[in-house]
């Protein structure tokens, strides 16, 4: 790896980290409009849950459908449920820096996406 493209890579290992803590302080804001629904659908299916063909929201409901097995208590289901957002978004950019030649500028994007990309994607990617 060069150390151009090592200095970007741990740039964006950075922006995910403070991601996921801001994920964790703000998980409260999470519980806005579909996602709210989604995660008590979980809860009380005890399974994923997406509707309209929304298969991309399981990806982001693992953690928290792990929780729910576990019995665990509401507020960490919300942890887990707000940073499985993150997590998702994370694990894109290791799969396609892992598989493809991502420019080194390119991983930004991957960072950036769940921030700027999606007007919503703060509540469901």
């Amino acid at each position: 790896m060069s150390s151009l493209k090592s200095f970007h890579h741990r740039v964006i290992q950075v922006g995910f980290f403070l991601l996921a803590i801001f994920s964790l302080i703000f998980y409260k804001e999470r519980l806005f409009a579909d996602s709210a629904y989604y995660l008590l659908r979980i809860i009380n299916e005890k399974w994923f849950w997406g509707e309209h063909s929304r298969f991309v929201l399981v990806f982001s409901q693992v953690l928290p459908l792990i929780g729910v097995h576990l019995k665990l208590p509401l507020k960490a289901l919300l942890l887990l449920y707000s940073i499985g957002h993150v997590v998702f978004f994370y694990l894109t950019y290791l799969w396609s820096s892992a598989l493809t030649r991502l420019k080194p500028g390119y991983g930004y994007l991957f960072l950036l996406l769940p921030i700027l990309g999606i007007r919503h994607g703060y509540f469901t990617p």
